[in-house]
């Protein structure tokens, strides 16, 4: 199976299509958060006209479209349960949580702009794009994604990781914020740093991006290593940060996740050296 996000819409394929309710996505028992095809479905036609396009699926040679509708309460028709999409971290392929993500991004941003934000009118979707319009005032609202940066900083083999105020007490990461109006992304990470452990930083060098559904962000990663200064958390969003030797690593993020990629992008380099 492969999801293709940026596909365009032809009306002669087959359709499947993911459930969502608020965070939650229904699996089904027999695959773990896959789209349902259509005719396994009965759902009102209500829902079905409000369904969003996010994509083409394929599977077995075969493309679907896949839609996604905001459920809300109602008996799913078949068997199986609903699961917060942070849950299916690491259990699913990243492509397959690339569209989870999407959906839920496309449901969340549907619901909260059902009413125009600068005169209180209903909205209804703009043909022709991912858009919702107000037919009174002739506001436009797109889908808002918020760019963050996230940065793994070394010095020498060790890394620096952190635990954050919203993790778990055992659970270390790399160091994230979103990107400041008027601050381009390498100087967003510099200043994140510097508030969060009070240390500077140099070699600062792009990785990689992923998008971050929670709700919303696109997460730029980067490598730097360590300049100066004694690590200091804030003791906010930062409740304890520490060098790490690679040999001995607490409970880091999963590989589906940029933070996790970055950390193994550096023990991979690492590795490299050695041989």
């Amino acid at each position: 199976m492969r999801f293709v996000p940026g596909d365009r819409y032809h009306p002669r394929y087959q359709h499947v299509y993911i459930l969502a309710r608020g965070a939650n996505i229904f699996s089904p028992l027999a695959n773990l958060a896959e789209p349902l095809p259509e005719n396994q479905l009965d759902l009102p036609k209500t829902l079905l006209e409000k369904a969003h396009y996010i994509g083409d699926w394929h599977r077995n040679s075969t493309t679907f479209h896949c839609m996604v509708v905001q459920a809300g309460d109602f008996e799913a028709p078949i068997e199986g349960e609903w699961l917060l999409l942070r849950s299916l971290l690491g259990k699913i392929d990243e492509s397959h949580f690339q569209m989870l993500g999407r959906a839920l991004q496309i449901t969340r941003w549907a619901r909260e702009h059902q009413f125009c934000g600068v005169c209180g009118e209903l909205t209804e979707a703009r043909a022709g794009e991912r858009a919702m319009s107000c037919q009174s005032c002739e506001s436009i609202f797109y889908p808002r994604i918020s760019p963050c940066v996230i940065c793994l900083v070394t010095r020498g083999k060790d890394l620096l990781l952190a635990r954050h105020n919203r993790k778990a007490a055992d659970f270390f990461s790399t160091l994230a914020g979103f990107i400041e109006p008027g601050e381009n992304a390498e100087q967003a990470v510099i200043r994140e740093i510097r508030e969060e452990v009070a240390i500077e930083i140099e070699n600062l060098r792009y990785i990689r991006s992923q998008a971050w559904p929670f709700p919303g962000q696109l997460m730029l990663g980067y490598l730097a290593e360590y300049k100066s200064g004694d690590l200091q958390p804030d003791g906010e969003e930062i409740l304890e940060a520490a060098w790490f030797s690679p040999n001995n690593l607490p409970q880091v993020p999963p590989p589906s996740t940029i933070s996790g990629q970055l950390i193994a992008h550096h023990l991979s380099s690492i590795g490299k050296s050695i041989k």
